[in-house]
């Protein structure tokens, strides 16, 4: 026999790039960032009916959970990856379904939800039957978001056309507006998941502590860590957190990475100070801010006077805790990060408020929060909105406190932080009527 010839590239064939595993701590940040996409499109498209938006959200409606030949949902891999159940019970009327598809009251995976019925549409070849997973793909393929084809399938253009509506509302638009508030709640359950279980944190250690000797798969492990904490402690699991940006301490010391030593120690000093002990966090803040200082990284100078400036707070020498906000505040203004300066502003005005500066107070809060609305940071809205609630209780002014602290209590839901929506509900709670 003789020897199969070896295979040459023939002149203009593409060569297929190799492929490189993504960190999952980095397709957990694309979630978290997709599915605020999703929210901030599904409030225009179906809020203020902006048409405009529909194809943005089946674009991201096909990108979180539409299976296809040449898409893996990301909020399924990231739930099949972690071994996080995501179960649809079935609403609706108690229809008898076609013959083998659940109905009202069965339990359905969320990746079989996408594949059901969502409307039979009359073509000029008869009845044609549509699933959810279509009917998002074709609207962004065909009709915007990730395409514009001049070819319309006629099913999809029928189901558009439609000349009935439901309380004034398309009935595609209506399935379009479920998809959309399914993936935000299964998405935000995931997320939630992920910020609170002791088996997802051991799967991260097990899955990138692979025995990789190569420094750039070290960092991006490192790093990945890093981000894990920070986003675990905003959501509440600050034990969870401080495990997390443990290892990305030992990870960044290993190789003598100081930007990352700087970042993990200020990480720790924030858990150390959150859990009262605020010596030891006063020690990290202080080597963070030496590594900072020598290598000229002023952003993360910074950042450390304003946690310097808590902890004096927190021991209550409020005339430190002033100098070291306002140092912070104007070094952010000088390098114009103005989401380090609507913190300072927020920090300042609380200093004000011990004081009983009331007036000076609500003006350092609204500074802040004018800041924070322009950069839609909605964690520092939300502090803002509790700051200037609480103000507003102890003028006696009841109903704008009302207001303010149910704004704050909905953006700290929106970002996940149920601690703080607890915090916010007390507070209201305790509002007399």
């Amino acid at each position: 026999m003789g020897r199969k010839p070896k295979k040459t590239n023939v002149p203009g064939e593409r060569v297929p790039n190799p492929r490189k595993k993504r960190q999952l701590s980095e397709m957990i940040h694309r979630l978290e960032t997709q599915l605020e996409l999703l929210r901030q499109y599904s409030e225009k498209a179906f809020g203020t009916r902006r048409v405009e938006y529909y194809g943005e959200v089946a674009t991201k409606l096909r990108i979180l959970l539409v299976r296809s030949r040449h898409n893996t949902p990301l909020l399924l891999e990231i739930a099949d990856r972690l071994k996080i159940p995501i179960n649809v019970m079935l609403q609706g009327p108690p229809v008898e379904p076609p013959k083998g598809e659940p109905g009202p009251g069965d339990t359905v995976t969320l990746d079989r939800f996408f594949d059901l019925s969502a409307m039979h549409i009359r073509t000029s070849g008869g009845l044609v039957g549509i699933s959810k997973r279509e009917m998002i793909c074709a609207w962004c393929e065909q009709l915007g978001g990730a395409h514009e084809d001049w070819a319309i399938d006629e099913s999809i253009l029928n189901a558009l056309e439609l000349p009935w509506v439901v309380n004034g509302i398309h009935p595609a638009v209506i399935e379009l507006t479920n998809c959309a508030k399914m993936a935000l709640q299964y998405g935000d359950h995931v997320l939630d998941h992920i910020a609170h279980s002791e088996d997802v944190l051991r799967f991260f250690v097990e899955d990138d502590n692979d025995g990789s000797k190569d420094p750039d798969t070290s960092l991006a492990v490192a790093r990945g860590y890093g981000w894990l904490g920070e986003f675990m402690r905003a959501r509440g699991n600050v034990e969870g957190a401080a495990q997390m940006i443990q290892n990305a301490m030992a990870a960044f010391e290993a190789q003598d990475h100081k930007g990352g030593m700087a970042a993990t120690y200020n990480s720790m000093g924030i858990i150390h100070s959150a859990r009262g002990d605020l010596d030891s966090g006063d020690v990290l803040f202080r080597r963070a801010l030496e590594i900072n200082e020598n290598a000229g990284d002023l952003e993360g100078v910074a950042n450390v006077y304003g946690n310097l400036g808590q902890v004096a707070r927190a021991r209550g020498d409020l005339d430190g805790a002033q100098r070291l906000h306002q140092k912070a505040l104007e070094l952010n203004r000088k390098l114009r990060r103005m989401d380090g300066v609507a913190t300072n502003y927020g920090n300042l005005g609380v200093i004000k408020w011990e004081r009983g500066a009331v007036d000076e107070a609500e003006r350092m809060y609204r500074q802040a929060l004018e800041i924070d609305q322009e950069l839609a940071r909605y964690e520092g809205m939300a502090n803002q909105y509790y700051n200037i609630g609480e103000l507003m209780a102890a003028r006696g002014e009841m109903g704008a406190a009302r207001e303010m602290l149910n704004r704050a209590r909905s953006l700290f839901a929106r970002i996940g932080a149920k601690h703080l929506v607890a915090k916010a509900e007390d507070m209201i709670d305790k509002l007399p009527n």
